[in-house]
């Protein structure tokens, strides 16, 4: 017993230096990602307390009919070696199970909770700074120390995560400090979305937020916050004019930009995965095969010669190009078992998971709209962090009241 005890407290220290480290170092994320993988791992197959919960068979079935595809994918793909790197990504999925299904004491997984918190307080106030020129060089667009659109994403998690303890009364804001912390990471959160100036990420955030109110309240009680929002969004954007040119070329760049403005480029990127689509319907180019198919587009003048070509800025038409047919059904059906499963969470566990597990793969998928991040390491990891930490989150008197159907 003395053994599961120090093992549960290395992985809870391991997993808050995670929660804290994938906000600013890539290196520091993935050495406390696997070292709390495997404490989890020797937590779970020791004999020690059992699972409180678990992630239902319809949802680990549909996982692994993901990566099984991804698998093939980088097979009949031309580049192999630069496939498997894209990929390996994913092994943070068997982190987010773990996480979801250890049998953390609800005081322990707070800890944790607040170090997540923690560790984007800071980097949403690292961006704050970067927008006044406050102990950095002063930024037009605030990026921490990665790209200004995986930097306002990645806070989107923890913003949402405090926004939903604050609304749901949990136990963990009854506290002076926990209330003064999540309110706090929301705002700096918050402000360094804002400040990112990621169009992208604004819709995703304010879209997804506007979602949950009317999933979690009546019409009446969901439009009123939703005005709230809107009248301190519109007040926001008034006095700072970056902010409102900004938002303002949401619907101006579509018919002013030409191919080599943002949203120009996009359009021209939408367009080649399409057309890529139609020479490879069923399996795609292959992941790795995007560069080459719109390099060869280009040069036969079917799209245009675009400055940004990496990917296709929209995770359903890149897996669409990449993956064809097959792949795109996948994601699809992948979405629809990832809601469902926050649906039965909801239903028979009550508590915040189930609407953690709904909200934060909103923000994926809307945010998928005009961006392909969750393949990118740090962000795939910040959200399967927020599926097993938040998702994973029981706190006392919210006991399970039915056993979850495995299928």
């Amino acid at each position: 017993m003395k053994f599961m005890r120090n093992i549960e407290s290395v992985a809870v220290a391991s997993l808050g230096a995670l929660s804290i480290s994938v906000f600013f170092s890539q290196t520091a994320m993935e050495v406390f990602a696997l070292a709390s993988l495997l404490f989890l791992l020797i937590w779970r197959f020791r004999k020690g307390p059992a699972p409180t919960h678990r992630v239902p068979r319809f949802v680990i079935i549909m996982a692994a009919v993901f990566l099984l595809n991804l698998f093939i994918n980088v097979l009949v793909s031309a580049d192999k070696a630069k496939g498997f790197v894209y990929i390996e990504n994913y092994w943070k999925f068997f982190l987010s199970g773990l996480l979801f299904t250890a049998p953390i004491c609800n005081k322990n997984r707070m800890k944790i909770i607040a170090a997540f918190l923690i560790g984007a307080f800071f980097s949403g106030l690292w961006g704050v700074f970067q927008h006044y020129g406050i102990f950095f060089q002063m930024e037009t667009r605030a990026n921490g120390n990665t790209h200004s659109i995986y930097y306002a994403g990645m806070l989107a998690f923890p913003c949402a995560s405090a926004i939903m303890l604050l609304l749901s009364r949990d136990p963990f804001v009854k506290s002076v400090w926990g209330r003064i912390l999540a309110s706090a990471a929301m705002l700096i959160s918050l402000a360094g979305i804002l400040f990112s100036q990621s169009r992208g990420v604004w819709i995703a955030v304010f879209g997804s937020w506007v979602i949950m109110m009317f999933f979690l309240y009546g019409r009446r009680k969901a439009g009123g916050l939703v005005l709230i929002a809107v009248a301190a969004i519109v007040l926001m954007f008034t006095f700072n004019g970056a902010l409102r040119r900004r938002a303002t070329s949401i619907v101006t760049s579509i018919y002013t930009e030409n191919y080599t403005g943002s949203t120009g480029n996009r359009l021209q990127l939408w367009k080649g995965a399409l057309l890529m689509y139609t020479e490879h319907p069923v399996l795609g180019t292959g992941i790795n095969g995007w560069g080459p198919a719109l390099d060869r587009l280009i040069s036969e003048g079917k799209v245009a010669p675009v400055p940004v070509r990496c990917e296709a800025h929209n995770m359903f038409l890149q897996g669409l190009a990449t993956q064809g047919t097959v792949g795109f059904v996948i994601l699809l059906l992948f979405i629809y078992v990832l809601f469902k499963w926050g649906m039965v969470e909801t239903r028979d566990q009550g508590g915040i998971g189930g609407h953690m597990i709904i909200w934060s793969t909103l923000l994926v998928i809307i945010g998928g709209l005009t961006e392909n991040s969750i393949g990118l390491s740090k962000y795939l990891a910040v959200y399967c962090l927020t599926i097993g930490l938040m998702g994973g989150y029981r706190p006392a008197g919210t006991a399970s009241r039915e056993k979850i159907d495995p299928l």
